[in-house]
């Protein structure tokens, strides 16, 4: 089992992710050599390094993974052919439950090691 940061298994508790489908979302995102997921993954990297705040976490729902970027990255996983269809289907269909009308995230919070909150 490859390792999985902090900040990844956060996000995958937050989106209501089983164990195994935040390890293949995160599998697929270290497999991947498309520009849009490597980049993710560095930032992601780089903001597990820095450890939370919650100007951070804010930052990352808000800016980085919103919700149509998030459903855009699943789509790129899976042409890619790093991410089965069906695991790729059943995570967008995780995600697309925690948007409201508008395509934004609804209240969303962790109050773990890593503090994750998006208030509107």
């Amino acid at each position: 089992m490859r390792h999985v940061p902090r900040l990844i298994q956060c996000l995958g508790d937050l989106w209501g992710f089983s164990p195994q489908e935040t390890q293949r979302w995160w599998g697929a995102m270290e497999h991947s050599r498309w520009s849009e997921a490597t980049s993710l993954r560095r930032t992601l990297y780089y903001y597990n390094q820095l450890g939370p705040t919650p100007e951070r976490s804010q930052h990352i729902l808000c800016s980085i993974l919103t919700p149509q970027k998030t459903l855009a990255l699943l789509e790129n996983l899976c042409q890619e052919g790093v991410l089965a269809r069906s695991d790729a289907s059943q995570i967008e269909e995780k995600v697309l439950g925690l948007i409201d009308a508008t395509g934004r995230w609804v209240r969303l919070e962790i109050v773990d090691e890593v503090e994750i909150e998006v208030e509107h």
